[in-house]
């Protein structure tokens, strides 16, 4: 796309005249209306252009080329739209079977700008002629932007779609990044760095935060798993219990053991009628040895389960491997 000057004395330097095209002709949106652009419009510009008065109006120099559009009071000072510096002139004006293209004469900078792919698309600002029916025809060219997103997608400047492999320049590569970022890309190179800089600041608080969150979660379920494994031994208790507490209700009698059987004294008891002897005697102690047992290996499962973070079943199964008496009737 790019003429490269082939005598070896100069070879290294390019040619900074290019022609493009800069829009094809057609009908397109636009705030104000509907821009209608045909071959006539393209020369009526040309003409314009190439008249002695068009010329004195701008020193007989070529129409400047900025980054966006400073001159531009609807714009002028916003992001993108700030330097008034040139990046390149437009020396011509060709109406042609396809659109209308522009000779620009680049300065070295905006060379470089366009050869590695920083601005993709021309903008044009033009005066315009109200035609009705809220139509709009471009008559005169004022001056040409750089930009990423214009108005009317005119052709690119740099164009890599022809190759999937084709690799991309370092601007173009940039571009993505600054979209992938969510930048704005009409800022400028400071705006772009400070923002990029407080997104990192952020990113780095955000992650500190996250990875805290994380671990006082873990703690809060380690305590969580931790206080249930000591309320449901209580809670087996309760029930244990309650049940007993039905028994003795319903029939006043406990559930008799071999134990609580050897520890009968039937001949010590007063002769009686009632038949209560098998179903009373010992109940108290027994009880109480029953229930001293327990408390014990609870408490043992539940010092070891404080001191290894072992769960209840491991720590019941540990205190009845180690203290094999708690749990003999």
């Amino acid at each position: 796309m790019y003429k490269m000057n082939t005598n070896l004395k100069t070879m290294e330097k390019p040619v900074l005249d290019q022609w493009i095209k800069l829009l094809p002709y057609g009908d397109y949106p636009h705030p104000r209306g509907v821009q209608h652009f045909n071959r006539s419009s393209a020369e009526i510009i040309a003409k314009n252009f190439k008249s002695l008065r068009g010329r004195l109006s701008r020193k007989f120099l070529g129409l400047p080329i900025f980054i966006g559009h400073p001159d531009d009071d609807r714009f002028s000072g916003s992001p993108g739209h700030k330097s008034h510096l040139v990046y390149g002139r437009v020396k011509d004006i060709e109406p042609r079977s396809d659109g209308m293209w522009l000779l620009i004469h680049w300065s070295g900078v905006g060379y470089q700008l366009i050869r590695n792919g920083f601005f993709r698309f021309l903008s044009p600002r033009w005066r315009m002629k109200n035609i009705g029916n809220n139509g709009f025809e471009p008559i005169k060219l004022l001056s040409v932007g750089l930009t990423n997103n214009p108005n009317i997608r005119t052709c690119r400047l740099v164009d890599h779609s022809g190759s999937k492999n084709a690799r991309l320049s370092d601007g173009e590569k940039l571009a993505r990044f600054i979209t992938l970022l969510g930048l704005n890309e009409l800022m400028d190179f400071e705006e772009q760095l400070n923002t990029l800089k407080s997104m990192v600041e952020n990113s780095v608080k955000w992650k500190t935060q996250a990875e805290e969150l994380i671990d006082e979660n873990k703690k809060l379920r380690a305590e969580a798993e931790n206080l249930y494994h000591m309320i449901q031994p209580n809670e087996l208790q309760k029930q244990e219990n309650e049940s007993m507490a039905v028994n003795l209700a319903v029939d006043g009698s406990a559930p008799v053991t071999m134990d609580m059987a050897n520890d009968r004294d039937e001949e010590s008891l007063p002769s009686t009628n009632l038949n209560t002897k098998t179903k009373t005697i010992g109940l108290n102690s027994r009880a109480r040895c029953f229930y001293e047992k327990k408390d014990k290996i609870l408490a043992l499962v539940q010092e070891h389960m404080m001191a290894t973070g072992d769960k209840y079943s491991e720590a019941w199964a540990w205190a009845k491997r180690t203290n094999p008496s708690l749990f003999t009737d």
